[in-house]
Parts: structure tokens; sequence; C-alpha cells
């Protein structure tokens, strides 16, 4: 991200071209030779070349501006992302915390089981005596004592 805001900061910097100065080593003939070359650039570059620069600077100033706002929305997807792994990991931890404690009630469920079938069967056992023993007294029909159990 900061190699691409960094960047962003140099092009601005290189968006203005500067035109540099015409020189020549020819000893005699040097002086001509730059009027020359200014009066030619002059009428070249006026109508020729400085449109087209000015059309790349605009462009280029365009994609400045689109990757400062690109590195913008990256840093803060990345911030956002690292909110969300805080976010998750805290929603780790509690799910955890809490099927550990699932866990541990589960089993001491499952531990009172053989206890708790005992004394259903402890009861049955009592209820059935209790109900043959009216049966044997003729208190209660055996279709009826059936449909009890």
């Amino acid at each position: 991200m900061e190699e691409l805001r960094r960047l962003a900061e140099q092009s601005s910097a290189l968006q203005s071209p500067q035109e540099r100065p015409f020189t020549s080593s020819t000893p005699v003939l040097g002086p001509v030779i730059i009027w020359v070359r200014r009066a030619w650039n002059s009428m070249s570059t006026r109508w020729y070349v400085l449109p087209i620069l000015e059309q790349q600077v605009r462009f280029n100033s365009t994609l400045v501006q689109a990757v400062n706002e690109i590195s913008s929305l990256l840093e803060r997807q990345g911030r956002e992302a690292e909110e969300w792994n805080i976010a998750a990991d805290r929603a780790s931890a509690a799910m955890a915390t809490d099927l550990s404690s699932l866990r541990h009630r589960l089993n001491q469920m499952e531990s009172r089981l053989p206890e708790e079938l005992a004394s259903l069967r402890e009861t049955l056992a009592r209820l059935e005596q209790a109900l043959a023993a009216r049966q044997a007294r003729g208190g209660i029909e055996a279709t009826d004592a059936d449909r009890l159990l």
C-alpha cells in the first residue's frame, strides 16, 4: 500500500514536463543550429506535440487519482478484514467455551443415566407388584391392567 502511495506522489510531481534548452557543441555553427532548432521546435511543439503532451498529462493525472483511490480502498478493506478476523477469533473462542461446557453437561447426564434407569426399573417393578396384588384381590381386571402397562 505504501509503495502505491509513494509511486502516486512521485507521478504527481512529474506531471508537468520541463522543456530542456537546446545546446550544440558545434564551434561556429552552434548558435545557428540552436536558433533553427528553437524555431522549428516552437512551431512543431505548439501545434502538434503540446496537445498530445497535454492529453498524456491529463491521462496520467487520472491514473494517479485512480491509484490513490484504489490504495485508499485497499487500506480500508485491510482494516475491515482485520476487524472481521478479530471478531471471528472472539466468536471462535466463545463457541469453544460453549462447546466445552456442553460436553461437560452431556458427560454429567450420561453418567447419571444408569442410576436413573435403575431407579425407573425399580419404580416399574413396584408398580407391577402393586398392580398384580390389586388384580389378585379382584380390584382390577387383567385387560384393564394390560392397557395400563
